[in-house]
């Protein structure tokens, strides 16, 4: 049985939030369905939380969520392979099956009611503000292929954090323009001064 820690609730909650409606709404139809099988806490070897798990699609689809940094990062086997419906439908069954396998004497009990303030602001999602720059720039609404790109920045930027640096084979999943023939993949890149903090910052130096 998998249990959720408050933090991974939060990560993943907020992970569904940032998501298209139409991806969100679809992945919940996944879950409500009973589509979704095999959840599962994955072992990963730099002490990153993730979960796994198996989407009966038309065709099976494996998906598995990084918690990276209080964030969240979906992979899929399918061909949009990014934070698409079946990375959706994991996290509300992850969600949904803590919650059916809570039970009273797991609950926390409750707080203490803190005297009324402003709200914690949310912090901004990568992807959603690097997407309305490109769309600001552009001056109009990114297209999907521009979309996916926009996302595999995201993912760099939130996996580099890390390492504070990025690979030439980590560019080269970004870009066709590397000649294999002159450079080491694995050779490591570090374009900005100091690391960037804003995904903008990120995208600027590379």
């Amino acid at each position: 049985m998998i249990q959720l820690t408050g933090p991974e609730r939060k990560a993943l909650e907020e992970y569904l939030e940032d998501l298209p409606a139409p991806v969100r709404s679809k992945g919940r139809f996944f879950a409500l369905s009973g589509m979704v099988a095999h959840l599962r806490r994955l072992e990963d070897g730099d002490g990153l939380e993730s979960f796994g798990g198996m989407v009966r699609d038309r065709k099976p689809q494996g998906a598995v969520l990084e918690l990276e940094f209080d964030s969240v990062v979906g992979t899929c086997e399918c061909r949009d392979r990014i934070d698409c419906a079946h990375c959706a439908g994991v996290a509300t069954a992850l969600l949904r099956f803590s919650e059916s396998g809570a039970t009273a004497a797991t609950r926390p009990e409750p707080k203490a009611a803190r005297p009324a303030g402003p709200p914690t602001p949310k912090p901004a999602n990568p992807a959603r503000i690097l997407e309305e720059a490109l769309a600001k720039g552009l001056g109009r609404e990114t297209r999907p292929a521009e979309t996916a790109f926009v996302r595999d920045v995201a993912r760099l930027f939130e996996s580099s954090r890390r390492s504070r640096s990025v690979s030439l084979l980590e560019l080269s999943q970004l870009t066709r323009n590397f000649s294999e023939r002159y450079i080491s993949l694995f050779e490591s890149v570090h374009p900005w001064p100091e690391y960037p903090d804003s995904i903008i910052d990120f995208w600027n130096g590379l």
